[in-house]
């Protein structure tokens, strides 16, 4: 496998567009290679993982980009524009890489504007990224080929905007202009005083709106301008006339514009909202923020991204037509989907728990919700049986807890209805060895149709819907494969769910769930989980948070046990 070399994730490399690479002797190769690795390809049949190549060995190869010139012009020519290869290096150069990363799109599009619109792009490589027609690290190695810009100071805009946009993705909002400026200089390698400098200019002309915000802190524009709207529509609360109930908690959430259910795991929110509809008729509509809290509510409910018509350009619905509008699972909620829940709903009653996962991306807009709108707190757990009951058991190793584990389903817990759940995915502890080993151990003899067999225990990875619209499998719905089958060159499964009967899905639909991240499993019960938390010192310092375990420890009717890796 050959290709340039444009991000490093440890011991994993990204060449060209999406090629993934395990390099096992790490540190052979850097950003900005050109690179041939040679290995094996791991055998996984869908994800992230398919067709990965794990190398044994990389050889750095040269590039000469002048060698690439000729296909330069002869690309060209077929988008119906003539180059010449006596043309500015820096451009030939720059169309000569995007060319060998693969990505002949970009060039296409290039050569269709305007030279100078073309020379704006060469002269700096940055704006590929910022303009979103090239992801950050792609961008970087064309300047660090091309050595353009020169100037430290026209690439902070686009590094400041990847900081931002990592540490959005890393749970944080937003971040102060002085930590931005330190860490700039700290990840550019330039002088302080030269990266704040560009910092306040790019503050006081705003070049950046689109993309920016920068007062005090500097927030990616869309989550600023998201948060400030919402935050007024919160405000405008207006107090409505109680409804005719005998539930004080349904009366008390009814009688605001937005209100919100709380409670701790167990404690019966999502009975309340079964009642709150029943109390307000048919012009209550519900919805959860996951397709599985959807369906966990009824039949009837949707999705807030179907309900809305979410798509490529936002929120399309600007309107329900409703009276009340539920939404179970609304800790993970981000201010773009407040916004647009606020602006359509006539009435919205939110539940959720603060203490349980926020959103992937961004601060946990919930919380700040809970300071601002009434709440409603439930009290009472009805979910244990006896009582929250946790058994801890700390081995010194992953694979001591691997064995610790295997002793359990094998013993114990063999023939009961028990769940295994895990922060991660890769690893001894992660989502990915143990389905393989677990599908080995429950249902060993059966033949393999893409990986998925008759009578596993399968959870569907994404939302599946009919021709007309209709959801007919919710992302994060658990089921077992009753018949395995391939037509018209497609796999296919039937997959009985307990909402919705049998389901007839596409292989690439589901994925193996006897083992299932937390955040997979969050919302979801079982008489028996067993909760393993792998050596946290292999994993990112902060993955790993005491919302995570809560939720962990509370999915257990019966009992949960805690299988966790901890120094001797």
């Amino acid at each position: 496998m050959q290709g340039l070399v444009v991000e490093r994730q440890g011991r994993k490399v990204r060449i060209n567009s999406r090629t993934w690479v395990v390099d096992r002797q790490e540190e052979t190769v850097v950003e900005a290679q050109a690179v041939s690795f040679r290995g094996e390809k791991k055998r996984r049949s869908s994800g992230p993982a398919k067709g990965l190549l794990v190398a044994d060995s990389a050889e750095i190869l040269k590039l000469n980009l002048e060698r690439q010139y000729g296909r330069v012009v002869r690309f060209a020519r077929e988008c119906g524009v003539y180059l010449s290869e006596n043309d500015s290096p820096t451009q030939m150069d720059t169309l000569g890489l995007l060319l060998y990363m693969g990505r002949r799109a970009v060039v296409k599009k290039l050569l269709a504007g305007k030279k100078a619109k073309l020379f704006r792009y060469v002269s700096n490589p940055f704006l590929l990224y910022l303009n979103g027609h090239l992801d950050f690290h792609s961008a970087r190695v064309i300047s660090l080929r091309t050595l353009m810009p020169s100037a430290t100071k026209d690439k902070v805009q686009a590094w400041l905007y990847h900081l931002v946009d990592e540490a959005y993705k890393n749970g944080r909002e937003s971040i102060p202009v002085a930590d931005a400026v330190f860490e700039l200089s700290v990840m550019m390698d330039a002088d302080e005083g030269e990266i704040e400098a560009a910092v306040m200019e790019i503050r006081r002309t705003q070049r950046g709106r689109k993309k920016l915000y920068i007062n005090d802190r500097v927030y990616l524009a869309w989550v600023y301008y998201m948060k400030i709207k919402a935050m007024k529509a919160m405000q405008f609360n207006t107090p409505f006339i109680p409804h005719d109930t005998d539930d004080g908690n349904v009366r008390e959430l009814l009688s605001h514009r937005y209100a919100i259910l709380t409670g701790d795991p167990g404690t019966g929110k999502t009975t309340l909202l079964r009642k709150l509809a029943e109390t307000c008729g048919g012009r209550c509509v519900l919805a959860g923020l996951t397709g599985k809290a959807a369906q966990v509510l009824g039949r009837d409910a949707a999705t807030v991204h179907s309900l809305l018509g979410y798509g490529p350009r936002g929120f399309a619905k600007k309107q329900l037509d409703c009276d009340v509008l539920v939404i179970d699972e609304a800790s993970m909620i981000n201010w773009r989907t407040l916004h647009a829940v606020l602006a359509a709903a006539p009435r919205v009653v939110f539940a959720g728990d603060p203490k349980q996962l926020p959103p992937v991306e961004g601060e946990n807009v919930f919380s700040v919700m809970m300071e601002v709108l009434p709440v409603v707190k439930l009290e009472k757990a009805w979910r244990y049986k006896n009582g929250l009951d946790v058994t801890t058991v700390r081995k010194d190793s992953d694979r001591k807890v691997f064995a610790a584990l295997s002793n359990l389903l094998c013993g114990e817990l063999r023939g009961k209805n028990a769940q295994v759940i895990t922060p991660v995915h890769g690893g001894l502890l992660g989502t990915a060895y143990l389905n393989e080993y677990l599908q080995k151990l429950y249902n060993a003899e059966r033949e393999s149709l893409e990986g998925i067999k008759t009578g596993d225990k399968v959870i569907v990875n994404q939302n599946v819907y009919t021709g007309d619209g209709r959801l007919i499998a919710a992302n994060g719905t658990v089921g077992t494969v009753s018949e395995v089958r391939r037509a018209d060159g497609y796999a296919f499964c039937l997959v009985n769910t307990a909402a919705r009967g049998a389901v007839l899905l596409e292989r690439r639909h589901i994925d193996l769930a006897y083992a299932l991240t937390v955040h997979k499993y969050q919302g979801s019960e079982c008489d028996h989980i067993i909760f393993v938390i792998p050596d946290r010192k292999k994993i990112r310092e902060d993955f790993i948070t005491e919302e995570m375990l809560l939720v962990g420890k509370t999915r257990g009717r019966v009992r949960t046990y805690v299988l966790e890796v901890c120094d001797a």
